[in-house]
């Protein structure tokens, strides 16, 4: 946006250590989804607490009572509510309900009312919005499925890049391809399908660009 000539202004809107707090308050949960109520653990699922949220709603509402005149808002994510009299455009690359099916263990663990609660604020958002958008056509055929959003409504934008190609990238010879992965984790983020499609090339290569440390869900 910045290239285009347009003045943007990133406020975030994260809590502190409330998310410890919050999760402490669902331990009964977390104990019955199986898991041992860590630290990080705690902090990690009492930050999808709708208190939480809460809190970060109020944050987001003071940080644009202090802001000069908009002309648009774009909210990321929508862990959190905003108001405002200009258009307000949500993005994110998937919802709740997505999170859930998906298998994170975090939003399997919160107690029903919460998870219900978050996705009730999730649908206010899309609702308040003017537009909404999504990085795949995976994450908008939810918005307008499990929310109920009009499909008109919802638009995917991907997600951009944030690289510009060096001088000796303009005219090299991409034949044979070369892959680059980059993730955390090889399963989830589909790598063997990635295995499966290389062959098809002609002497492909594949550089992997992963952390040096094991992997391990959600950090913990």
């Amino acid at each position: 946006m910045q290239v285009r000539g347009i003045d943007v202004e990133a406020h975030p809107t994260i809590s502190s250590g409330a998310s410890l707090i919050a999760g402490a308050a669902m331990v009964a949960s977390i104990g019955r989804a199986g898991l041992r109520p860590t630290r990080r653990r705690l902090q990690t699922i009492g930050s999808l607490s709708p208190a939480v949220a809460a809190m970060r709603s109020a944050v987001a509402r003071r940080q644009l009572r202090g802001l000069a005149q908009l002309d648009a808002l774009i909210q990321i994510g929508t862990g959190y509510s905003v108001t405002a009299t200009v258009p307000i455009v949500t993005f994110e690359d998937m919802t709740i309900v997505q999170a859930r099916e998906a298998g994170s263990v975090a939003w399997r663990a919160i107690p029903a009312r919460a998870f219900a609660a978050r996705v009730a604020r999730q649908r206010d958002a899309y609702q308040r919005a003017r537009a909404c958008c999504a990085t795949t056509h995976w994450a908008a055929s939810s918005i307008v499925s499990d929310y109920g959003v009009p499909a008109d409504k919802v638009h995917v934008v991907g997600v951009g890049r944030n690289f510009e190609p060096r001088g000796e990238a303009i005219g090299h010879n991409w034949a044979p391809p070369r892959f680059l992965f980059v993730g955390l984790d090889w399963e989830r983020k589909n790598g063997p399908r990635l295995l499966v499609f290389a062959p098809t090339c002609q002497t492909p290569r594949l550089t992997s660009l992963v952390p040096t440390h094991r992997y391990r869900p959600m950090g913990w």
